[in-house]
């Protein structure tokens, strides 16, 4: 596979074009409204609960939605909404679990970040990720040299208080983005099938499972 770069920095696929074969525009569509729906689920799951609902548990609100997202996109890959698959994986010394969603030649992770400029702080798990996406050749060698995916695309969210101000797919690496799209700015897929209060109750019912299970692997 051909890469493009300069001064020995080869970024190894065009990004944009990668971030639309990876994850089609119909497919997208459903990424914001899922957002969304988690930045809901953690709010109703601060109120909900004993436990999260005082001054520590609103100060750890951005945990919860980073597990929402994550408890999000695995129930709409479960359900055959994405066409995805998924695992539960953990930095080196499994001090922290988070979800790899994986597309046909990427790993999708996910962050809460400040601005829509900003990619995820450089945790170990996603330096390994992003070496893929920029790859420096030794004196002498050539692009044919160039390792095959996955490559790591990036989901940022943030930074409001009840719902996401942006919402970013991205190919990023080590300087920055590469390249990016705003899902803010395309057309999203809203599913008016489902009753809204029977969904939300059976949505905090798993998701507290679902929390129970990351909390007692962080600990």
């Amino acid at each position: 596979m051909k890469g493009v770069g300069c001064l020995g920095v080869i970024i190894p696929v065009n990004a944009l074009e990668f971030i639309n074969n990876e994850v089609p525009r119909q497919y997208r569509a459903r990424i914001s409204p899922l957002i969304f729906d988690a930045y809901a689920l953690a709010e109703q799951a601060t109120q909900d609960a004993d436990f999260l609902n005082w001054v520590l548990g609103h100060k750890n609100k951005g945990y919860l939605r980073r597990i929402a997202i994550d408890y999000m996109f695995k129930t709409a890959i479960d359900d055959g909404k994405l066409p995805f698959d998924y695992k539960v994986s953990s930095n080196i010394n499994k001090s922290s679990w988070y979800l790899e969603i994986i597309t046909e030649n990427a790993i999708i992770t996910t962050s809460q970040v400040q601005s829509s400029k900003d990619i995820a702080r450089p945790a170990f798990y996603r330096k390994k990720l992003q070496d893929a996406n920029q790859l420096r050749l030794p004196l002498g060698s050539n692009e044919d040299d160039l390792m095959e995916g996955p490559y790591h695309l990036l989901i940022t969210h943030g930074y409001g208080t009840e719902v996401p101000n942006f919402i970013n797919l991205g190919f990023p690496n080590h300087n920055g983005w590469v390249d990016r799209i705003n899902l803010l700015s395309e057309p999203a897929m809203i599913d008016n099938t489902h009753n809204e209060d029977i969904d939300t109750k059976e949505r905090l019912v798993h998701f507290k499972d679902f929390t129970k299970e990351v909390s007692d692997n962080d600990s």
